[in-house]
Formats: structure tokens, C-alpha cells, sequence
């Protein structure tokens, strides 16, 4: 399928999303140590009409779970499906194969030992968004993050 010349609603939002961010992050070419779990499998086993998966990394430094002073990095990725079918069989492939154990995970199931670094994804009728931070990572920020992408 060509692509548009014209920027989707969706990728707006995602532009405008990121933007919002450069306060305190700056974009970083680095990818989550784990990136062939999960996000790969969004961006090579699917068929979206639009991807962008980037990192961004704190300006500010703060001490991790090992008493380092790092930089917060957040891993996102957005995933825009031209149609809804394509999102659910998506979202199907990735709930097959989810975290570094590849556990098949079923919508409404209760899981208590699935490996994996902390994540939130979210599915729209057309859209998969995710964020990923390393375990060590894991801070006041996210656990207030709340991101007006949606």
C-alpha cells in the first residue's frame, strides 16, 4: 500500500505525544535490550500502514534499583492498522507470545509469573501503542505516568 503524503490523525497525535515530551527527554537511537520480544513481533509478524518505535531518555538523572545515577528511558512504540481486523490479529499475535518467555496470555486471564520488563500497552479498534521501561528503570515517574496520548 503507498503511503500518504498526508500525516493520519493518529500519527498527529503521536507527533504532538512525543513533542510533549522533549521538556524532559530527549530521543535516543538505542533499543530495549529485550526488543526482539514483543515490539518486534508487532513490527515484523504484522501488517500495520503506519510504525514508529523509538526511545526516549531523560534529561535529568536519577538512582536506579542499584543506587546508579542513570537516565529514565522510556521505550515506546505505535502501531496504526488499516483496519480493525488487522489490529485484532495483531494483538492476537502479540498475546500468543508475550514476554521474554513467549507465554500465551488470553484477555481477561489472570497472570502472576509472566517474565518480561514492566510494559502498558494499549489497543484502540486501530491502533497498539506501547511503552516499556528496564526493570531497574522503574520509578515514581512511572508509576504516575499517565500520557494524553489518547
Amino acid at each position: 500500500m503507498d503511503k500518504q503524503t498526508e500525516n493520519t490523525e493518529f500519527e498527529m497525535k503521536v507527533e504532538t505525544f512525543i513533542n510533549g515530551l522533549k521538556t524532559d527527554f530527549d530521543e535516543s537511537p538505542e533499543r530495549h535490550l529485550n526488543s526482539k520480544y514483543n515490539d518486534l513481533t508487532l513490527e515484523t509478524k504484522t501488517e500495520s500502514n503506519w510504525s514508529k518505535t523509538l526511545t526516549m531518555k531523560s534529561k535529568k538523572t536519577f538512582k536506579n534499583h542499584y543506587d546508579q545515577k542513570v537516565k529514565q528511558r522510556l521505550y515506546f512504540g505505535f502501531h496504526d492498522f488499516e483496519t480493525e481486523e488487522k489490529c485484532n490479529q495483531a494483538f492476537d499475535t502479540l498475546m500468543k507470545c508475550l514476554g521474554t518467555d513467549c507465554q500465551t496470555v488470553n484477555w481477561g486471564d489472570e497472570k502472576t509469573g509472566l517474565k518480561t520488563t514492566p510494559f502498558i500497552y494499549l489497543k484502540t479498534e486501530k491502533q497498539i501503542v506501547f511503552c516499556k521501561i528496564s526493570c531497574e528503570h522503574k520509578n515514581d515517574f512511572w508509576e504516575d505516568y499517565n500520557g494524553p496520548l489518547f
